[in-house]
């Protein structure tokens, strides 16, 4: 799939890859054209896409980015920033970021799930705040796969990491933060 400025020429490269009857979801920065219009394509056999919009930018308005070099922060095999356990069917983890600044509004997160034990998907959102009902991370049994995750935090630097089924390893990798 390549999604871009709706009304604009398409360009050559993709925002999402896949294989026949794969689930699978990647977090997609795009600009919009008129009327905040974006075109999907998809190059190959037919698809169904989902699209869930979990923010915008505007100029002059909104948080900055600051990049980081990727850092582990948490990882449930090991117990770091988490109990050391696999997270169960319907259960979730809640990560404390310590070392952020004062007003961080969100995180930019490398999330891996391994090890799971039964087809699942996982939702990262801010601790303390009802969890959406989209996925951040589609995944089957025995798989690993990573996508990226900007998720606003809840009070202290807190985020929530949801599963819905089966039992699944979860590391995740802090790239960035955003304040205003």
């Amino acid at each position: 799939l390549t999604v871009y400025p709706a009304g604009q020429t398409r360009p050559t490269v993709s925002d999402l890859n896949f294989t026949k009857g794969q689930t699978i979801p990647n977090l997609v920065i795009a600009s919009v054209g008129a009327g905040n219009k974006v075109t999907f394509y998809n190059a190959a056999g037919t698809v169904d896409v989902l699209a869930d919009l979990a923010g915008y930018y505007a100029s002059g308005t909104g948080a900055g980015y600051a990049a980081l070099t990727p850092v582990r922060v948490m990882d449930t095999r090991t117990g770091l920033g988490v109990p050391k356990a696999k997270v169960g069917p319907g259960a979730q983890v809640t990560l404390t970021m310590s070392g952020l600044p004062a007003g961080t509004t969100a995180v930019a997160l490398n999330v891996t799930a391994t090890n799971a034990t039964a087809a699942s998907y996982l939702t990262v959102y801010p601790a303390g705040q009802t969890r959406p009902t989209v996925s951040n991370l589609n995944f089957t049994k025995g798989q690993t796969i990573a996508n990226l995750v900007i998720a606003p935090v809840g009070a202290g630097n807190t985020v929530t990491f949801y599963n819905a089924a089966g039992t699944v390893d979860i590391l995740a990798d802090l790239a960035g933060y955003y304040t205003p």
